[in-house]
């Protein structure tokens, strides 16, 4: 059931990171969005990265 979860916060997740690249990389961006986009996206690898951590302990403990 976790799992399953974590499966489709993956997908809000990867969806929400290639858009903010997408809007990192725009010619429009400035200096600060810029870097307010590069915290979230740091956010965001270090809640997917944490969720996979807790899905595969619950998973084999």
């Amino acid at each position: 059931m976790f799992s399953i979860f974590v499966s489709m916060i993956d997908i809000v997740i990867i969806t929400a990171t290639v858009y903010l690249l997408l809007k990192f990389f725009n010619k429009d961006t400035t200096a600060d969005k810029q870097r307010a986009i590069a915290i979230i996206i740091t956010a965001l690898v270090f809640i997917y990265a944490l969720l996979h951590f807790l899905n595969s302990t619950i998973l084999f403990s």
